[in-house]
């Protein structure tokens, strides 16, 4: 099977300019878009992390299955919702990885009704909403285990935070106005700076390993804050400048909902998707650990409450004999 085969199986369902269910072309292998290769490489990675965290996930839960009967009953039922929203934003992420789309350029790499704005953007939501959701409830955990009540009020704020970004990302996708991705990328952003008052928070509380932890967490969310303050943030807005000084039509919600279920543009060239490689390739592999490492999350914390509990056994032995 050559290049342009394999390739060219993703787009079984490609459907023709009116958007009916057949192929358009019957040359339809032989006639495929050439790719630059900036854009084949890229999407290849894509394609190998996808598969990559699809299988780090079936691991955790095999490993999940394995362990969870020596654990704690208090820590059984987080990590299984973890374990189900983990599994919603990894693979939609694949998904998204395999078939990318830029929601307000309606601009994709396969002609398939399956890279419509309207299907991506839908499983788009679901997947930050579980996102949301894990990161959420992790504060929430770790503010119980360590008896913080700031980040216990923080773990209150993301998912509001998180689910208010979503409404701006569909009024971007839906008018082709980006001051919505503007605001929504700036929530986001905004949840990042509350994991990093939450790491140096639980950093002062911890020792040892725990510490180690969270101040990890602490770096990796103020390096999301830096990249998100200097280079996604001020994308979106300047786009939304750029439209401005050109007196951009935009579409109304109606008009645009029409839009995102009908119309796209494939195009492999790198000028089309230069501007989306890096915050795309970012997203689809270290925020999809992030939510990975969640999961595992707790039964790193159990060190602490193991110790304590042989600390205590053995105390009361002492006292005992």
């Amino acid at each position: 099977m050559d290049f342009k085969t394999l390739f060219g199986i993703l787009e079984i369902f490609t459907i023709s300019d009116q958007r009916n269910w057949y192929l358009s072309d019957s040359n339809f292998f032989s006639s495929q878009i050439s790719w630059d290769w900036q854009v084949s490489l890229w999407w290849t990675s894509l394609t190998f992390f996808s598969f990559l965290n699809i299988f780090i996930w079936w691991r955790t839960y095999l490993w999940f299955q394995k362990e969870s009967p020596n654990w704690f009953p208090r820590d059984l039922s987080f990590v299984k919702i973890q374990l189900f929203l983990s599994a919603g934003y990894v693979w939609v992420c694949a998904f998204r990885s395999i078939i990318p789309r830029a929601d307000v350029q309606k601009i994709v790499i396969w002609d398939t009704w399956f890279s419509s704005i309207l299907v991506g953007r839908s499983v788009a939501t679901v997947a930050e909403l579980c996102l949301a959701a894990q990161l959420a409830l992790f504060l929430n955990f770790i503010s119980k285990k360590y008896e913080s009540d700031l980040v216990r009020i923080l773990s209150y704020w993301i998912f509001p935070i998180l689910f208010l970004a979503e409404w701006f990302s569909w009024y971007s996708v839906l008018t082709t106005n980006y001051i919505g991705n503007t605001v929504e990328e700036s929530l986001w952003c905004l949840s990042g700076i509350l994991l990093v008052i939450s790491s140096l928070s639980l950093v002062q509380k911890t020792e040892g390993r725990e510490r180690l932890l969270f101040l990890t967490m602490g770096i990796y969310a103020s390096l999301y804050v830096i990249f998100m303050t200097t280079v996604d943030v001020p994308m979106y807005y300047a786009r939304f400048m750029d439209d401005t000084l050109q007196e951009k039509i935009y579409f109304t919600l109606s008009q645009g909902f029409h839009e995102i279920n009908t119309n796209w543009y494939v195009t492999h060239s790198y000028s089309d998707w230069e501007g989306e490689q890096a915050w795309m390739f970012l997203y689809f592999t270290s925020a999809v650990w992030v939510s990975l490492g969640m999961i595992r999350t707790p039964f790193l914390l159990r060190q602490k409450d193991r110790l304590r509990s042989f600390k205590g056994v053995f105390t009361q032995n002492i006292r005992n004999s």
